[in-house]
């Protein structure tokens, strides 16, 4: 079975795809800004902000016109507040997870994640899902010039796993993710969330043809 492997890493995104976190953002997101202006709804965050990070959410929304450019830095400090805050009541071990990468490794893969967020916060829902001890690499938003959706996360991901983009299998939920890592010349499979990540359905990926 191991000879038939088409790769030798998955690099997973967090929010999504290894941790149900992706509405904690939008929350914590929507919070911080309440006291400034504009909410965003649901549908908004997932069709066009999701995998963003927050400095690039409130870009956008200057550009629009939504908010002023003098309070992002008010917003971008009660964000990283709110998203702790949820990350520490919500965040637990899932042993479907874990068993998920404890079989990958076995089964000779390396395993990496490249993030959007900031290193703290990715290095806390790891470490709180109890998810950091399988993962040879960990790439976060603030370890790059160019996040998500340019290629750097992912480039930089794999020449740390010191493998070749097409020994590599990405596995992201949202478009800027999938995006990145098409980019930097790496196979994507694309879920709609956590829930679509198993053991059965991820290695069938990994035994897939190019």
């Amino acid at each position: 079975m191991l000879e038939q492997m088409r790769a030798k890493a998955v690099i997973f995104d967090v929010d999504g795809v290894l941790i149900d976190a992706a509405d904690w953002h939008f929350e914590a997101f929507n919070r911080a800004l309440a006291p400034f202006g504009h909410p965003l709804t649901i549908d908004e965050h997932r069709s066009e902000y999701l995998g963003l990070t927050s400095a690039q959410k409130l870009l956008r929304l200057v550009q629009q016109g939504q908010i002023a450019s003098e309070d992002t830095a008010a917003i971008l400090e009660a964000k990283r507040s709110c998203t702790t805050e949820i990350i520490r009541q919500r965040c637990r071990p899932h042993s479907d997870r874990t068993r998920m990468l404890e079989v990958l490794i076995k089964r000779r893969l390396r395993l990496a994640a490249v993030s959007n967020a900031g290193r703290s916060t990715v290095t806390e829902m790891l470490d709180l899902a109890g998810l950091s001890q399988y993962l040879d690499v960990i790439v976060a938003g603030d370890d790059v010039a160019h996040p998500k959706p340019d290629a750097e996360p992912y480039a930089r991901c794999v020449s740390l796993l010191g493998l070749l983009p097409d020994e590599c299998l990405a596995v992201e939920d949202g478009r800027y993710g999938a995006e990145s890592a098409l980019a930097a010349g790496i196979r994507v499979w694309r879920v709609s969330g956590p829930w679509d990540v198993n053991l059965d359905t991820l290695w069938r990926q990994v035994l897939a043809e190019v």
